[in-house]
């Protein structure tokens, strides 16, 4: 394994987490455990975790509650979180997924399913998190920008959604390119999009870009080639 994740075990059965612990560490891991269901987001928020291996069954309190606290806290959304079950209660696992949770695993199953899930996890919340940060940093951004991966609209930053008077971002996503840009400008556009994307380099024009209502507003587009998985960048700016 070639990155140093941090993974907190939660559960109250002391024996079996520290039996987990040195099989995670084997695998190149930080580990840190802890059996008080009071503690878990302390230690998350203060060790900075990758992800929560989670006991749904604490003695105090069900662990979903401290799952769906773990996804709705600022703090810790970006936190992966396995629940950990001692039988496979269909109606749980629906509960812990919508209170957040990437994946479940039974305590019952080999170390070795246990750890493939969490790589797993532990991947896809990766490139989760590089996409939240991407947005982020996009959002912040002083101009209005869009994002174009394959020809597809994946991401409006607010101001520009609002310059085109539509009421939010996925109005936009769900859109293609061609219904923004002026009919005849689009094949202009287009040419330099794939020109950008091929040379992976930055290009520099005026185009006519179309609004929800039908008005026209023009603005300087700069597109900056990202990379392959995040594609192309697009920094309007208004001018006269």
């Amino acid at each position: 394994m070639k990155e140093n994740y941090k993974i907190l075990i939660a559960d109250d059965e002391a024996l079996w987490a520290n039996l987990i612990k040195g099989i995670m560490e084997g695998h190149g891991y930080q580990v840190f455990v802890t059996i008080k269901s009071s503690e878990v987001i302390n230690i998350a928020v203060r060790e900075d975790v990758d992800l929560v291996l989670l006991d749904i069954n604490f003695p105090d309190i069900n662990g979903l509650e401290i799952c769906q606290s773990l996804s709705s806290n600022p703090e810790t959304e970006h936190i992966a979180v396995l629940l950990l079950t001692s039988q496979c209660d269909p109606s749980d696992l629906k509960r812990g997924l919508e209170a957040g949770a990437s994946d479940y695993v039974e305590k019952q199953s080999s170390s070795l399913e246990l750890i493939a899930r969490m790589q797993a996890v532990l991947r896809k919340r990766k490139k989760t998190n590089a996409l939240l940060f991407l947005r982020s940093v996009l959002e912040k951004s002083p101009y209005p920008v869009l994002t174009l991966r394959d020809e597809k609209i994946t991401y409006v930053s607010n101001k520009l959604y609002s310059l085109l008077n539509y009421e939010n971002g996925e109005e936009v996503q769900n859109l293609q390119i061609k219904d923004l840009i002026h009919e005849d400008e689009i094949d202009d556009f287009n040419k330099h999009l794939n020109i950008v994307d091929s040379e992976k380099t930055n290009y520099e024009f005026p185009y006519k870009f179309i609004c929800k209502n039908g008005d026209y507003i023009n603005l300087l587009v700069h597109m900056v080639y990202l990379d392959s998985k995040k594609g192309i960048a697009l920094y309007c700016n208004t001018f006269v």
